[in-house]
């Protein structure tokens, strides 16, 4: 019995998810997840996100969004970055 071979759209799928994977972006210095940030301050997640929320909406943060490895797939995750 012969082998089942892959079609033209699987191998195509098969390039652009290994093209994705290998994709993943370096976060530079500052920029902080959510839970590190609340890690940091000790404070209660829900804290932080009005924290964080308060301070984007008056320019004391940046937002940056980075593909990143968490719980074992790739997903785009917000990253926060004190400006002043």
């Amino acid at each position: 019995m012969a082998s089942p071979q892959k079609s033209e759209a699987q191998k195509l799928l098969d390039k652009i998810h290994e093209q994705y994977l290998s994709e993943k972006q370096e976060i530079p210095e500052g920029f902080y997840t959510i839970s590190q940030w609340r890690e940091m301050w000790g404070v209660a997640r829900s804290s932080v996100e009005r924290y964080i929320e308060f301070a984007l909406k008056n320019k004391l943060m940046e937002m940056r969004r980075f593909k990143i490895v968490t719980k074992g797939r790739y997903c785009t995750v917000a990253h926060y970055k004190a400006t002043r």
